[in-house]
């Protein structure tokens, strides 16, 4: 096992386009650390670097204790699983699972040994004659696996490896994956698109955003204290609903306004100076609650709502309704520090229309689609952002 470090790890493309631009990133020995973001953040792209198969343009990449800037792959002491196996279809599974062994004339016992206790933890030892057309898509990715473990890394690099299973195969297979790292302990570095993948796999989250670390941490700590607007609408779902707001003094204190709606809390003193002024107003789905549901003791606000549509999903009610302000859209493709050298809002309402928010209520609410309700608020769990920076400002 080792740690991995990028030291303002930078990937510029020929045509001069950031893929990764100046990436601080330290991954502790036998760590699972996910990389996540939209199309286009860069969190491949930093694979494939830690990974020698995308040249770093300048940086430094560690692993262990040795600089690998311009070590070739093989060097490297890494195994990849990717997205689509990338299985030999003419080789048996045992071959498929071999084959790197015998690149490396490991001795055949060893092969033998590492290939079968590989198999009885991947549960596909049953398998090891067969070919690969012959297995469904959960067990050529659990080949794949099993060739990443037979070569007893140091680190695995996991890109996507579940995006072209089915869900449920994908629950599975994740639930595959975290058993497997509780066993080996091996220093991981996971790519995904998917949040929600993302969150219940990870030590530690890395969210990217053009090619930027927006945040670094625990699932839970970018889902309770997101550093901007970006990190808050991306981690979560349902996504946390998100509107323009306007703070004003209300005696000794806020009252949050937004289309048609007030809401009142006691003053923070990090939102003093932003009295008098707009801000972008987050509410999480579960920051919404049925009022004959709220215990006494929750510090709550109530705004009265038209339900458009509900959802009962046994566990919880999920209920949706309209809010008569833009919705607040989130440009993925601005650089942060451009906008605030130029002045130009990061994030930004759009110019007309409706929002449409989410809230997550007790399964045993009797809300109806088309019903005018009031719904509770949880003052304790709203969040601010600035509407240029797109910084939380608690």
């Amino acid at each position: 096992m080792a740690e991995i470090a990028l030291e303002k790890a930078t990937r510029r493309f020929p045509d001069g386009t950031l893929g990764v631009d100046a990436l601080d990133l330290h991954i502790a020995d036998g760590e699972f650390m996910v990389l996540v973001g939209p199309s286009g953040s860069g969190k491949s792209t930093a694979l494939r670097m830690i990974a020698g198969l995308e040249e770093i343009s300048s940086g430094d990449i560690r692993i262990g204790d040795k600089v690998v800037n311009d070590l070739p792959p093989r060097d490297r002491d890494i195994a990849m699983v990717f997205q689509n196996y990338a299985l030999y279809p003419h080789m048996t599974v045992f071959e498929n699972m071999a084959f790197g062994l015998k690149l490396r004339d490991v001795p055949k016992d060893q092969i033998q040994s590492r290939v079968e206790e590989a198999a009885d933890l991947l549960d596909i030892r049953q398998y090891l004659h067969r070919k690969p057309k012959q297995l469904s898509g959960g067990q050529r990715q659990r080949v794949a696996m099993g060739r990443a473990i037979v070569r007893e890394p140091s680190a695995f690099l996991m890109d996507e490896p579940l995006s072209n299973l089915d869900a449920k195969l994908r629950v599975q297979m994740r639930i595959e994956i975290e058993r497997l790292h509780r066993r080996l302990g091996t220093t991981t570095v996971y790519v995904t698109h998917d949040q929600v993948e993302a969150v219940t796999m990870a030590d530690r989250v890395a969210v990217l955003r053009g090619g930027k670390l927006q945040q670094v941490d625990s699932p839970q700590t970018l889902y309770d204290n997101p550093v901007n607007l970006f990190v808050a609408g991306f981690i979560g779902s349902p996504a946390m609903n998100m509107v323009t707001a306007s703070l004003e003094l209300s005696g000794g204190n806020i009252s949050i306004r937004f289309a048609g709606h007030e809401l009142e809390m006691p003053m923070v003193a990090e939102l003093k100076e932003h009295i008098g002024h707009d801000v972008v107003l987050g509410i999480r789905p579960e920051g919404f609650e049925d009022p004959e549901l709220v215990a006494g003791t929750t510090s709550v606000g109530h705004i009265e709502v038209e339900l458009s549509l509900v959802e009962t999903l046994g566990a919880e009610t999920v209920a949706y309704f309209e809010v008569a302000s833009p919705k607040v859209q989130i440009q993925d493709a601005i650089e942060l520090e451009a906008d605030k050298r130029h002045g130009t809002p990061a994030y930004k309402p759009t110019s007309e229309g409706h929002s449409i928010f989410t809230a997550r209520l007790n399964s045993r609410t009797a809300v109806t689609e088309g019903q005018r309700v009031k719904l509770a608020v949880d003052l304790d769990r709203l969040y601010f952002f600035d509407t240029v920076t797109g910084e939380n400002l608690l």
